[in-house]
């Protein structure tokens, strides 16, 4: 038997710290689930501070799994270690059942490495293309507390909601995109192969053309003339204009403009925070650690600000604090929601209560992607119908005036 320190919190929220005698260390993660502990730090007895559990480094592979297939994957595997199947057999069952050979492959060498007696969390951590540290992270847990079915059946629950999410997110950008694309695609088609047409007919006349007219053509002519230089330098700027926003400087003024801009940015903030905190509220159930968690918050978090703010938050819960103090001071999120998880925390039901929130948020989520559709919408309508119609205005002013310039 081997002594472990620990760092948990209490059911009712307290922190606390002391030493637990085990055969390992997951011995030992089990016993202080099992006595309603929420896990924040756990390592051998004597090192130089508890460390959230550690894991063995392994080769990762580059094969990759359809996200459909992988859920499919899940669903089944919990279905057939719910029925009892061991799951050596429920893996070569799925093997041969699946329909992806990338995943037939993966399903092979996972199988393979559970009939050597290795864990199933190590043997899919072998392939993080196609099994995202959430997954491991809460399977590595379930084998812990023994609970793995349970945990299966939540994991691809689980799954499965986050990719309606993410569907809805991109559903709700192509339309205002395929619109300003279209939008564009119609001026330059007027511009570069319409409008040189009528500055032929107009030159011949020679009269006095109105100012939009002429302007119109200025444009139209400088476009047709220096298509080239015109075209390079868009790439270019285009080009220099994503780099900058892979750099530090630019990917926090993205997000901050992401999370700021009206009607858009209130559809990413319910996003962020519907996906953070069923996230959360998922791994806490499957008894991971609260450290472990906070951190897979801040990874799968695509916007800066929000990685930031779980950042914050894993320190202050490390130094003792309550999750919500840091959250408050970001101001990334409502004060009420702050609220209602600092009484989750304080309460001993923070998991309950995040998966609560995650449902409320997703509910809002919906009803913002709804209004923002319905704002984009007309003003798209507005953009376009302006940009045509100045275009076929300036075309026709010429014509309205027909006695002093086609006539002549």
């Amino acid at each position: 038997m081997a002594h472990f320190a620990y760092e948990a919190r209490t059911e009712e929220g307290h922190l606390v710290s002391g030493v637990i005698t085990a055969a390992d260390l997951e011995e030992a993660g089990r016993k202080l689930s099992d006595s309603n502990h929420f896990i924040v730090k756990l390592g051998q007895s004597g090192t130089a501070s508890a460390q959230p559990r550690a894991r063995e480094t392994t080769n990762h592979s580059p094969l990759k799994a359809k996200r459909r297939s992988v859920m499919w994957f899940i669903n089944q595997l919990a279905i057939m270690v719910e029925t009892g199947i061991p799951i050596g057999e429920a893996l070569e069952c799925l093997q041969r059942q699946s329909s992806e050979p990338a995943l037939r492959q993966i399903l092979a060498s996972v199988s393979a490495s559970v009939h050597e007696g290795r864990p199933l969390s190590d043997a899919l951590e072998n392939f993080p293309r196609s099994f995202p540290p959430v997954l491991t992270a809460t399977v590595r847990a379930s084998e812990a507390s023994g609970t793995l079915s349970t945990v299966l059946s939540r994991t691809a629950e689980y799954m499965i909601k986050d990719e309606q999410t993410v569907r809805r997110l991109r559903s709700s950008l192509m339309y205002p995109l395929f619109m300003f694309l279209m939008c564009i695609a119609v001026t330059l088609f007027l511009m570069i192969v319409i409008l040189p047409r009528f500055a032929t007919i107009y030159a011949s006349k020679g009269a006095l053309l109105p100012a939009p007219t002429r302007a119109l053509l200025a444009i139209s002519g400088f476009m047709t003339s220096y298509a080239l230089p015109v075209l390079m330098s868009v790439t270019l700027f285009g080009a220099a204009f994503h780099r900058f926003l892979k750099t530090r400087l630019g990917g926090r003024l993205r997000d901050e403009v992401q999370l700021r801009t009206p009607l858009i940015g209130d559809v990413f903030n319910k996003f962020f925070q519907g996906r953070s905190f069923r996230t959360m509220g998922m791994l806490i159930e499957s008894g991971v650690p609260l450290s472990e968690v906070l951190e897979l918050a801040q990874n799968m978090s695509s916007n800066s600000c929000y990685r930031r703010m779980w950042a914050a938050v894993e320190d202050g819960v490390t130094n003792g604090e309550h999750i919500a103090t840091r959250m408050a001071e970001f101001k990334i999120i409502p004060e009420s929601v702050v609220h209602m998880v600092d009484c989750g925390d304080r309460s001993g039901r923070l998991s309950i209560v995040l998966v609560r929130l995650a449902t409320f948020i997703e509910d809002e989520y919906d009803s913002a992607i709804k209004t923002l559709c319905q704002f984009v919408e007309p003003l798209m309508i507005v953009l376009m119908g302006s940009i045509i119609g100045f275009v076929a205005i300036s075309l026709l002013l010429p014509m309205f005036s027909a006695g002093t310039t086609l006539a002549k």
